[in-house]
């Protein structure tokens, strides 16, 4: 019987739980705001950054702003 390669294991693991965590962060919206603050520090270093709560309240202001019902 042939004996594991734990090391083979344990980068494969950790290649997957790297995968998953990006996953997620794209998931909850980390990747959006991340990326929206390096295009405002870039583009517009003028203008305050707003913070996370502040963001997602705009992000699902501008997505809803112009349906008025619920279905």
């Amino acid at each position: 019987m042939r004996q594991p390669n734990w090391q083979v294991e344990r980068a494969s693991a950790r290649t997957l739980w790297r995968g998953l965590r990006s996953w997620l962060a794209w998931l909850n919206g980390d990747v959006a705001y991340l990326s929206f603050v390096t295009h405002q520090r870039r583009h517009h270093p003028e203008r305050a950054v707003p913070t996370r709560a502040e963001f997602y309240r705009l992000d699902v202001e501008r997505r809803w702003n112009s349906i008025r019902r619920c279905c």
